[in-house]
């Protein structure tokens, strides 16, 4: 593949092409396998995520173990 690293979003396919002529180890996970998984995993983490939060925001849990969850976003603060 040439180009840039973002030249997937012009020419998807020929990432797709280029990832499925890699030479992949016996037990790799076939390719289906990705969008459950990382579905449900995206969906586990926003829970954990939410809870950490509830439970920092009703006094349950210390802010300092909700800090390094926190958007860093800081460092854009003057």
């Amino acid at each position: 593949m040439t180009g840039s690293r973002w030249s997937f979003l012009i020419n998807p396919m020929e990432s797709y092409n280029w990832y499925s002529q890699l030479i992949k180890p016996a037990w790799a996970p076939p390719g289906w396998l990705f969008g459950p998984v990382w579905t449900v995993l995206d969906a586990v983490i926003a829970v954990r995520y939410g809870t950490v939060f509830y439970k920092t925001f009703t006094g349950k849990l210390s802010w300092m173990v909700a800090l390094p969850f926190a958007p860093a976003n800081h460092h854009h603060l003057p």
